[in-house]
């Protein structure tokens, strides 16, 4: 697996994690940020990757100009992944931050003191909660007028409709396996 386009481009990252853990693939996170680009700028924002993993969508941030990206994931050996993958990268320290535990305690407990561009969830497909986490990125204060969530689903799975009264989806890229969706504040 390597990062795809900016300043780390086809740098290879490790991909030491649990054999339950799905990276999103390279040409998925490709579209992903080539559909941002045409939303937003990714240069100078802040990331929020969450369901971490290998740190794939953080670190292709980064290497595409985000100033920061924040990790969070629920497995000791996915956060020992991200931070090899830092150091191999040499990507300055202050450039990223790492929590371990689930996404909703970690959001809950406050440890998160920025606001975000960008917030990408890419949860296990079979243990899917977006209406919490986007309930809690609002209690939080972790959104801009202007960010974008972007989930990623497995195909054929919906988000609550509950989303709907805050968020509006701005776009859609569909896989045989996965749905991405960006959302913004209504």
């Amino acid at each position: 697996m390597r990062i795809t386009s900016g300043e780390y481009k086809n740098r290879v990252l490790s991909t030491q994690i649990p054999s339950t853990t799905r990276p999103t693939t390279e040409a998925l996170r490709q579209s992903i940020f080539s559909a941002l680009a045409s939303i937003s700028m990714v240069e100078h924002s802040i990331f929020l990757d969450l369901f971490a993993g290998t740190g794939a969508m953080g670190l292709e941030a980064i290497s595409r100009g985000a100033a920061k990206s924040v990790f969070v994931d629920n497995q000791k050996e996915a956060l020992q992944c991200i931070k090899e993958n830092v150091s191999s990268l040499q990507i300055p320290k202050s450039k990223v931050q790492a929590f371990y535990g689930d996404a909703i305690s970690v959001i809950s407990s406050g440890v998160l003191s920025d606001s975000f561009s960008y917030i990408y969830i890419d949860p296990p497909y079979k243990s899917f909660y977006t209406d919490q986490l986007f309930d809690l990125f609002e209690d939080k204060n972790l959104l801009k007028f202007d960010s974008i969530v972007i989930t990623e689903l497995q195909t054929g799975m919906k988000v609550p409709t509950k989303i709907f009264d805050t968020f509006v989806c701005v776009n859609t890229l569909e896989t045989p396996q996965a749905s991405v969706q960006f959302w913004k504040l209504l």
